[in-house]
């Protein structure tokens, strides 16, 4: 067992990036000590269900919000608070995920059948050149 831990640390440390996912806590970047790119490759997660578009009844999400402009506040928060900031720091990317919701998870920025965006796209695109511009 400890052979296999060592070996699954050199791979970790051999890695070409340094790739965190973050649900449950906030999000304060720092280098990596190997100097490799660090990319929050799983992070977000708001629950909004969107009756008459869901798989079924289950409702999973890691924060569920009533509203639209809850969930827009919500992200628009966790952006100019913890993202942009990280970006400005050496953040390489980022990574909102899930895209759309899956069967039991409500926590896409689409509907499951795809056909209802939770998000504005006129909002977001606003959010993303306000926060984001000042960084090219």
């Amino acid at each position: 067992q400890l052979q296999q831990q060592v070996q699954q640390l050199t791979r970790l440390q051999s890695m070409q990036l340094l790739s965190l996912h973050v649900y449950f806590k906030r999000f304060d970047f720092a280098p990596d000590k190997l100097a490799r790119p660090v990319v929050l490759s799983e992070f977000g997660g708001f629950n909004r269900r969107i009756n008459g578009h869901c798989f079924n009844r289950r409702d999973f999400g890691y924060k569920r919000m009533k509203t639209d402009e809850a969930l827009f506040e919500a992200f628009s928060t966790l952006y100019e608070k913890e993202i942009a900031p990280a970006y400005a720091k050496g953040l390489s990317a980022a990574i909102y995920t899930p895209l759309s919701d899956v069967e039991d998870e409500l926590n896409g920025l689409l509907t499951y059948d795809r056909a209802k965006e939770k998000l504005p796209p006129d909002k977001m695109r606003e959010l993303f050149e306000k926060l984001f511009a000042p960084l090219e």
